[in-house]
């Protein structure tokens, strides 16, 4: 069923997931939503504490990428309970296909709204993941107001990843509890599960309370918008990728374009 259901996005379909984005969220140029689960399994033998999470029970890492319909266009499963979801994507194959743009993306995408700036199209995830061109996070330090408004606007995009976990787990129970078995099968239980939710999705939809972002106004967003977030070291990100995401506060608080040679040169 993977090949049918799960397949890797093309630079067409970016671009119509972009549009929906911009559409139901009002969020410019984002391609999908990134992030991590836990999957609780029974401790391998002989692991040592490379299984053991900072919540205090053994797993193995999900990382996963969807859309706005909740349905998942690349999972990764089987990485260490020890390591942090940063550590994760910075040796996926997400990260190698955006870093050397192998589905052929444009360079940019077209101009934002009302404006003559023209940004590179990105995945949006927390602040775990690193600050690049191809992923745009959260603002965790210096928060004034227009990085609040731009934490508001990217936790109500980023929302359809964790709706997704949620679906996925609420339907298929196993991802609940502590899979026993072998961490091979546990893996394949895991994609298994990615596999029918989306084919579910694709075959029946969804409820349109789980799919309905437009006219989200969460209180949870607005926490999240102000208040401190684990963080994890990936060195200074690029100049370029801090000027795209400064372009994005500036659109979003009506403060007009940020002068790349007056800031950033």
């Amino acid at each position: 069923m993977q090949p049918t259901y799960v397949k890797q996005p093309t630079k067409d379909s970016c671009i119509d997931v972009a549009e929906n984005f911009q559409k139901k969220c009002n969020f410019p140029n984002v391609i999908e939503a990134v992030d991590g689960k836990h999957i609780r399994t029974k401790a391998p033998a002989n692991c040592g504490s490379n299984f053991f999470n900072y919540k205090s029970f053994f797993s193995i890492g999900l990382q996963g990428v969807a859309d706005l319909d909740l349905k998942f266009v690349a999972v990764e499963v089987g990485a260490f309970g020890k390591e942090s979801d940063g550590g994760i994507f910075s040796r996926s194959q997400v990260k190698r296909i955006l870093g050397t743009n192998t589905i052929q993306l444009p360079e940019t995408a077209p101009s934002l709204p009302g404006s003559d700036i023209a940004l590179p199209y990105f995945l949006i995830g927390d602040s775990v993941y690193p600050l690049q061109p191809y992923c745009m996070t959260r603002i965790s330090l210096n928060l004034t107001y227009e990085r609040r408004i731009f934490n508001y606007r990217h936790s109500r995009a980023r929302r359809c990843i964790e709706c997704a976990f949620g679906v996925l787990a609420a339907k298929w129970r196993v991802l609940k509890t502590t899979i026993e078995t072998r961490l091979e099968t546990a893996e394949m239980i895991v994609l298994a599960s990615v596999a029918l939710h989306n084919a579910i999705i694709c075959l029946e939809g969804i409820e349109r309370s789980e799919s309905d972002i437009e006219d989200w106004d969460d209180s949870s967003a607005r926490t999240a918008a102000g208040c401190p977030h684990r963080t994890r070291f990936h060195g200074r990100p690029s100049y370029y990728a801090t000027w795209v995401r400064d372009q994005l506060v500036g659109y979003f608080t009506g403060a007009g374009k940020v002068s790349w040679q007056d800031n950033y040169v």
